[in-house]
């Protein structure tokens, strides 16, 4: 990754598991469903870790202490000959990895400077480049996947790791879930990075929305409203926020986030994973996050949905290179875009040239451009990118239960050929 990105004297101390095993392991799967026995035994993981922390003579912030998914911890501000001290110590430490920023993968349309008004439909009539259904109250990206009949069960959650989501939307009130929701900005955080509700740059509002938005004003007589219904309208939704005014996510948080979805049983089989987010790695089998997905994966039977990323400066580059696109897994799923021409009388679709690209680890391609969807303060906004991919294959998986199909098929520039899904 570009040295600019790796955050000085930050770094996640990761422990050799076969001494420090994490709770979401073999050995405990029996204990899983027993609240009062996995209390127990994150405590007593936790206690293993602070002690060889002190032993050490490591200072740790106790909120940054890993012990569900990965077993290790934080560490900030230490001396180079305390680092070297322990990246010897390969009994009991697996690997020792510097802390670096990730970023979102969307851009607001270009041809679109400021967020919309709900009463705008006129406006909408006017572009009908920006894709939006004003029958159905939705993108019609959305109906190209899975039509207009999109009922849901509420048994599950979708999991947003993003900017925030703004819970009092009101085609998103009362599907955020209050009490699970946190925050995850740690750095020089204000009063508004602490809040998994307030969404500085509308990312994660806009995403919830793809996924489970539903129009409040659909229904009602006056004809110049619009509105939103995502991809599964009205499923319960999670906020884990990650992204804060400084307008990056530092890797560490990412962990954090999965480590407290994946702890005292939150995550349940069915949930979806929704994360939007990326940087560029040097080898993807190397990173601590890879190891955690999977596991979390694996054991709670979620799926967990990334946006492949949309390379530098808007051309797209292979999304072996990116994290956490690079993740395989049976349940995760990386998703590059494509482009729907909403002009054309049957729907036309190219690959993105935004779009990271690569078989694998490019499991699925769905609509990144022109995407209509919630904004933070009761607005709306059109963006692109795999960033919109990848919310709305997690509300396509939501609704199907994960019983998706390929649509058909398209071709990117180097000769891959990439399914499409529908529910």
């Amino acid at each position: 990754m570009p040295d600019s990105l790796l955050i000085p004297n930050s770094y996640l101390v990761l422990m050799n598991e076969k001494k420090f095993e994490p709770v979401l392991s073999e050995s405990n799967a029996g204990l899983l469903s027993d609240s009062i026995e996995v209390k127990a035994l994150e405590k007593k993981i936790y206690g293993q870790l602070i002690e060889f922390a002190k032993e050490k003579g490591l200072q740790i912030d106790p909120n940054q202490v890993l012990v569900n998914s990965l077993t290790g911890f934080v560490l900030e501000n230490v001396e180079l000959s305390k680092l070297k001290e322990l990246k010897a110590d390969k009994q009991n430490i697996a690997r020792i990895q510097q802390n670096f920023r990730l970023g979102m993968e969307t851009i607001r349309a270009r041809m679109q400077s400021d967020v919309l008004a709900q009463t705008v439909r006129a406006r909408m009539q006017e572009n009908p480049q920006w894709g939006y259904d004003e029958e159905n109250f939705t993108s019609k990206a959305i109906i190209y996947l899975a039509g207009t009949d999109r009922k849901i069960n509420k048994q599950n959650k979708i999991w947003v790791v993003d900017s925030g989501i703004d819970k009092d939307h009101q085609d998103l009130k009362n599907q955020v879930d209050q009490n699970l929701s946190r925050s995850f900005v740690l750095r020089n955080a204000s009063v508004f990075d602490s809040n998994p509700f307030f969404d500085f740059w509308g990312h994660g509002t806009h995403c919830a929305g793809l996924a489970a938005a539903k129009s409040m004003n659909q229904g009602n007589p006056d004809r110049r409203l619009i509105g939103m219904n995502g991809v599964a309208p009205g499923a319960p939704l999670v906020s884990l926020k990650v992204f804060g005014q400084e307008g990056y996510a530092e890797f560490t948080w990412v962990l954090q986030a999965l480590e407290y979805a994946s702890s005292r049983s939150r995550l349940k089989e069915g949930d979806v994973i929704s994360m939007s987010l990326g940087g560029r790695v040097s080898d993807c089998a190397q990173d601590g996050l890879m190891a955690q997905m999977l596991r979390i994966s694996n054991f709670y039977k979620v799926s967990i949905v990334v946006a492949a990323g949309n390379g530098y400066f808007w051309t797209g580059e292979p999304a072996s290179g990116f994290l956490p696109a690079c993740v395989n897994g049976e349940k995760i799923y990386t998703i590059g875009s494509v482009d729907l021409d909403y002009l054309s009388p049957s729907p036309q679709v190219n690959f993105s040239a935004f779009s990271n690209y690569g078989l694998p680890p490019i499991d699925w391609v769905v609509p990144g451009n022109m995407i209509f969807s919630t904004y933070p303060n009761d607005k709306y906004a059109v963006m692109g990118g795999t960033s919109m991919s990848a919310a709305l294959m997690s509300g396509l998986l939501y609704l199907s239960q994960g019983n998706i199909r390929t649509k058909t098929t398209v071709a990117d520039q180097q000769g891959n050929t990439y399914p499409i899904p529908e529910k």
